[in-house]
């Protein structure tokens, strides 16, 4: 999802898309967030995914009071310098990897914990495998295939099936033909912004954002620095926390704000929530074992080159039956309907101008007014085409 690091991409895009994962850090360039259906609360909306079988366990609620949450000391301009100096050299070695792979998770805490997956595992120029709540991907020799999951799996029995492309960036992710299962931000990996994008530089730590160093601390066995980003987008002041891996330069963990995955709900609700994706296990450089990432296959499914929803199954056994007569009757047992009764004939009165660009949907119409003719029907149902402004008023009036 509609919605942390924009910047331009090509003429007009931005690279943190307003829907996709990466927008905890879009909102940090003014992005309006994901653009997903609200619920009618962020809690309520846990509670849903909890029900679609997702990772849950209990939870407290989340605290900011932490000292270590505090700015390690007043922010002086050299200070503001290199923390914008140490996240330029981390979002530089994401640009420059040949190889990358995590156990990435989205965690969402509140009154209790959502755990969803976001492994990536990358390797220029398109080696690409995916494992998210909603889908798993992967590379082959001549494309790039891929299932979608879910409690309520959208695109059952379908197998994508993509060819290759020399070179995989954002635009290919948001292809159509990934059934908008990379631009929701519950499963989009921030990781592919990271890896795809050009400089994020500027757009993380411009001037109209406020960066800061915060006291280190460990995540996944290792001692992190952290920087601090708040901006304020419409009288909100919202914060990210990175975690970096200063040996590696990568990120370990990103703290987001709740509003970014819940933009619409209301402040009350969001209290208490924290949200956070984690990077365990990221490593850059190291050789990847792709056979861990071998789709299933399954003799049933079909392959396709685009997710299509499947048509809606017909379960009525009194589908395409005569239904019986009703009579629809009042308080006082009187008729007021017979559903046997011969119906009045009705029209459908089509006004189109007498144009060149009309003559399609007049043949359609027309076709359709044959059929009605072939079944017997026009006692029931008449198509009238006019195209004479001057009959238009009279033809209304005599069909009254």
């Amino acid at each position: 999802m509609a919605a942390v690091f924009p910047t331009l991409h090509g003429l007009n895009r931005r690279l943190f898309r307003p829907v996709g994962i990466a927008l905890g850090i879009a909102s940090l360039v003014g992005l309006p967030g994901c653009q997903r259906e609200s619920s009618s609360s962020a809690k309520n909306e846990v509670s849903e995914t909890q029900a679609a079988g997702e990772s849950v366990t209990s939870h407290a609620p989340a605290t900011n009071a932490n000292p270590a949450n505090s700015p390690t000391a007043e922010q002086d301009p050299s200070s503001v310098d290199r923390v914008r100096s140490l996240l330029a050299d981390c979002l530089k070695t994401y640009r420059s990897l040949e190889r990358y792979q995590d156990r990435g998770q989205l965690v969402i805490q509140g009154a209790s914990t959502l755990t969803l997956p976001m492994q990536v595992a990358w390797e220029r120029p398109n080696r690409l495998g995916l494992r998210t709540g909603s889908l798993q991907g992967i590379w082959t020799s001549t494309t790039w295939e891929a299932q979608s999951l879910g409690a309520i799996n959208p695109f059952p029995n379908q197998r994508l099936v993509r060819p290759l492309p020399p070179r995989i960036d954002l635009d290919w992710i948001a292809d159509n033909t990934m059934g908008g299962l990379l631009l929701d931000p519950m499963s989009k990996p921030l990781q592919l912004e990271l890896l795809l994008s050009s400089d994020l530089s500027e757009n993380l730590a411009g001037t109209d954002s406020v960066p800061a160093l915060l006291e280190p601390m460990v995540f996944d066995e290792v001692q992190c620095q952290r920087v601090a980003i708040e901006k304020t987008l419409q009288g909100q002041t919202l914060r990210w926390v990175l975690w970096i891996d200063p040996k590696s330069k990568l990120l370990r963990k990103i703290e987001l704000p709740a509003r970014f995955y819940y933009p619409n709900a209301p402040n009350d609700q969001l209290v208490g929530i924290s949200c956070a994706m984690e990077l365990l296990g990221a490593r850059a450089e190291d050789p990847i074992d792709w056979s861990t990432w071998s789709l299933p296959s399954d003799a049933q499914e079909l392959h396709v080159a685009r997710w299509t929803p499947p048509p809606p199954i017909a379960s009525s056994p009194i589908l395409g039956k005569v239904i019986e007569p009703i009579d629809f009757k009042d308080a006082n047992d009187s008729i007021l309907l017979d559903t046997a009764e011969p119906k009045k004939p009705w029209n459908v009165l089509v006004w189109i101008s007498d144009q060149i660009d009309s003559r399609l949907l007049v043949d359609d119409l027309m076709n359709v007014r044959r059929v009605l003719l072939e079944k017997e029907l026009t006692p029931s149902c008449n198509i009238i085409l006019v195209a004479d402004a001057l009959d238009q008023k009279r033809l209304i009036d005599n069909l009254k």
